[in-house]
């Protein structure tokens, strides 16, 4: 699944695409084409230089391979499998930061996400305060498994912690829900926002006549 999953990062940067009628069919038609010659290419080299024994005995059959055939050279695999885990990243990065950067333009998060960089124009402030899905899955479990253990030692406690937890809830109320806010506390939020605007060197795109 992860080595065609590129496809779809496409769909998050449709806004930012020129010609994106033609241009995104083109990109994923023929980035899959690319992928399966890749693979069916790189699976043939395989066997060519390997027998199934010792496919099956190795390890890692890229190492392998490259051992058998390059020698020396044999460094240059784990430097392009380190390259290929670096463009992906990096593709998952640019596309799914964009989902921050619309869901503070659409009044999900706050606006200072939503805004973009004065000579990048890029989403900068979507970008730092985007993780990889992994890190909060496992970041999720492991406070599950954490708070059960807990409320089953010492409820008491437990429930304080959850009822802490749960300030969030007004929260989400307070700045997303409420509409109406006094003018004291938008002044306060606006001048939060220009604030981290100067340090962050964002512009709202309406804004910059470059885009």
């Amino acid at each position: 699944m992860y080595a065609y999953s590129g496809w779809f990062y496409l769909n998050f940067v449709t806004e930012e695409v020129e010609n994106p009628e033609r241009n995104v069919p083109l990109a994923i038609c023929s980035s899959m084409v690319i992928v399966t010659l890749g693979y069916v290419l790189t699976n043939v080299a395989y066997f060519t230089t390997l027998s199934p024994e010792d496919m099956l005995s190795s390890k890692a059959v890229a190492v392998t391979f490259s051992e058998r055939l390059l020698g020396n050279f044999s460094l240059a695999v784990p430097i392009f499998v380190a390259l290929s885990c670096f463009g992906s990243m990096n593709g998952g990065i640019f596309a799914v930061s964009r989902m921050f950067y619309v869901a503070s333009r659409e009044g999900h998060l706050p606006e200072i996400l939503s805004m973009i960089h004065v000579r990048k124009h890029t989403p900068l402030p979507a970008v730092i305060v985007l993780v990889p899905l992994f890190i909060p899955a496992l970041f999720s479990f492991t406070c599950l498994f954490m708070v059960a253990l807990s409320l089953y030692a010492d409820p008491v406690n437990t429930g304080i912690g959850f009822a802490i937890t749960m300030t969030g809830v007004p929260a989400y109320y307070l700045f997303i829900i409420w509409d109406k806010k006094p003018a004291w506390f938008r002044r306060f939020l606006d001048k939060m926002t220009s604030t981290l605007q100067i340090i962050l060197e964002v512009v709202p795109t309406e804004e910059n006549p470059n885009l």
